[in-house]
């Protein structure tokens, strides 16, 4: 198979089996076999350096072949990036603890099968 010139965008399946855009950049510190995601590769040039691996360039409107900068967000760890997803999911706000501790602690009663925990010890 002939090797793809340098800045050639396809699209691959990537390992979880998604199609994502991937851009041909032999030597890129972080290829694999010559190919970048290239949602990586548009947040490194914004930000003018490699993304370290542990590093997230999130998908804001969930379409993983929207490339555009302004549809990108870099997280710095997949922690971070998980968070987004809970905190933007619409059932939690930054600001509502109480909400997510009774949450918990409703699962665990479920779980437990304990009714009337003393909550107020938690808090």
């Amino acid at each position: 198979m002939k090797k793809l010139p340098i800045g050639t965008i396809r699209k691959y399946k990537d390992g979880g089996g998604l199609l994502r855009n991937f851009i041909i950049l032999h030597g890129h510190p972080h290829s694999n076999k010559g190919k970048v995601i290239y949602a990586r590769w548009v947040m490194e040039k914004k930000i003018r350096r490699f993304l370290n691996p542990y590093e997230i360039v999130h998908h804001m409107n969930g379409d993983r072949l929207d490339d555009r900068i302004e549809n990108l967000r870099m997280f710095k760890n997949q922690s971070d990036h998980h968070k987004n997803h809970f905190i933007n999911s619409g059932s939690y706000s930054e600001n509502d603890r109480d909400s997510i501790i009774d949450i918990i602690f409703d699962a665990l009663d479920i779980y437990n099968g304990f009714p009337n925990i003393k909550r107020d010890l938690y808090y």
